[in-house]
């Protein structure tokens, strides 16, 4: 071969190996973005590059070289060429500890994302001390807290939601993992949920704040109050002494519908059956209603639209109670007040205490299953459940109410069945017509008995027109839930 022959196949051979250098570029980068390289995965020997694209050594090398240079692999003496940047060096180091490891895939942490609109200074202490906990326990997943306001505009990509209320469910418009069909034996407490797809993590519900303060003013003692009917009493004296001492009228954050305890289930149960008229159903419950707001009535207690203001003017010292929700009494806790304050459960009509579920729901998207279903169970242990006491929420098993901070804790306390809504349109009739009908009562000195006829009337016929309109499908599912 002469001189010139040498010189074309060198210029052959050259631009072959830059065509299998930049094929090389162009696969490795392609899988990477696409995912089927993910970072911390050990790439293969040389050799074993340069079989699997049919090469040389001098094209894998070239090609490796381009890939570090553009930040897509990253060298780890003695182990290996990884894929991801140079600062994921150090994970993967964990080779050292981890020899086995290091001839197949080096796995780094996932996140498992929680999103939560609990974001109180305490909450986020909790679900901090969570986060580390987990990590701890957990092999290659960690927690990744993600707060929002808890609108359906605010709602984050997450693997695990946390809400209060089935009902929410329909709200965030989410598409959650049925838990009771395939992972029912993965959770703890599985009997306590209340559709397919909701874990109860603990309770909120309806709670007095009051100003201790002020009461010993007014010539009364926090309240240690049994039953409903000496609730009533204890509000009704306190306020009658408030108003006379020219203080403001208590404000509300909660809805009447919370304070109905069992009978709420059973309203919704005959208006959804059909089979008492009206007359029966005022039969029924006229008394219900009546004994619900009569005290509320009198004094014309705020529409929860107001209670924002009338919260801050509780937290002013102008007013001897707010009645609020459990995570109001946390608020109190985490804000500066300059009056001694304190909380008590409040009794529904039928001297039941209600109990709304904050459950943890898994996005049937979401990457990471087990994962999420493990971080779950780990937020389910006592020692969770003990801090989610102590902090003021109500937690799941009995034993752990002693931890509770609220000044008239019985020895044992008779909880009505927790509210649950299984539908859109039992969410839509308990909030959005009886719910109503009962602050039209109270704001509005509406009749009791049109209050019922109206709430009959519109609950019925809501009910018809969406039954009418359902998917087969929809109705099957309305039947199995309701009896049909």
């Amino acid at each position: 071969m002469n001189k010139a022959e040498t010189c074309a196949v060198s210029a052959a051979e050259a631009t072959k190996t830059d065509e299998s250098y930049k094929r090389i570029v162009r696969e490795i980068s392609g899988d990477i973005r696409s995912g089927k390289l993910s970072p911390g995965t050990r790439l293969q020997s040389e050799n074993r590059l340069k079989e699997l694209y049919h090469t040389n050594v001098y094209s894998v090398r070239k090609a490796l070289a381009k890939l570090k240079e553009d930040g897509l692999l990253y060298t780890v003496p003695k182990f290996g060429v990884f894929v991801g940047k140079q600062e994921d060096k150090e994970m993967t180091c964990r080779a050292d500890v981890l020899p086995h490891a290091v001839d197949s895939v080096i796995t780094s942490s996932m996140k498992v994302r929680f999103a939560t609109p609990s974001g109180l200074p305490c909450q986020r202490r909790l679900w901090e001390k969570a986060a580390a906990s987990f990590s701890k326990t957990s092999l290659f997943a960690e927690m990744e807290i993600l707060y929002h306001r808890n609108t359906p505009d605010s709602f984050p990509e997450a693997d695990i939601y946390e809400y209060a209320g089935s009902f929410s469910a329909y709200i965030c418009n989410k598409n959650l993992l049925n838990i009771r069909e395939y992972f029912s034996e993965a959770i703890r407490n599985s009997e306590r949920m209340f559709d397919n797809t909701g874990v109860p993590l603990y309770y909120t519900g309806p709670v007095l704040l009051y100003n201790l303060d002020l009461l010993e003013k007014l010539g009364f003692k926090e309240p240690v109050y049994r039953n409903y009917e000496e609730e009533v009493a204890y509000l009704e004296a306190v306020t009658k002494k408030a108003v006379a001492a020219s203080l403001n009228i208590p404000g509300t954050a909660q809805n009447m519908i919370f304070r109905l305890g069992n009978h709420l289930d059973e309203i919704f149960r005959d208006i959804q059956e059909g089979k008492l008229g009206e007359e029966e159903f005022a039969e029924k419950y006229g008394a219900v209603f009546r004994r619900l707001t009569d005290y509320w009535r009198k004094y014309k207690i705020s529409y929860p639209k107001s209670a924002l203001e009338k919260f801050r003017d509780f937290r002013m010292g102008n007013t001897p109670f707010f009645f609020g929700m459990l995570s109001d009494f946390m608020t109190m806790k985490n804000v500066d007040c300059p009056f001694r304050s304190g909380g008590a459960l409040m009794y529904s009509v039928d001297d039941t205490v209600t109990r709304i579920p904050v459950v943890l729901a898994v996005d049937a998207q979401s990457p990471h299953p087990v994962d999420s279903l493990r971080l779950i169970r780990h937020l389910q242990n006592p020692e969770f459940q003990k801090d989610i006491a102590e902090m003021g929420m109500l937690p799941l098993e009995e034993k752990n109410m002693a931890f509770l901070p609220y000044s008239n804790l019985p020895r044992t306390i008779e909880f009505a069945r927790p509210v649950c809504f299984h539908t859109p349109e039992e969410h839509y009739v308990c909030t959005n017509v009886l719910n109503v009908d009962l602050w039209n009562i109270v704001l509005f000195n509406k009749p009791v008995r049109e209050a019922i006829h109206d709430t009959l009337m519109f609950s019925r016929s809501y009910l018809s027109m969406k039954l009418d309109n359902m998917t087969i499908d929809r109705q099957k599912m309305w039947s199995a839930l309701y009896d049909v």
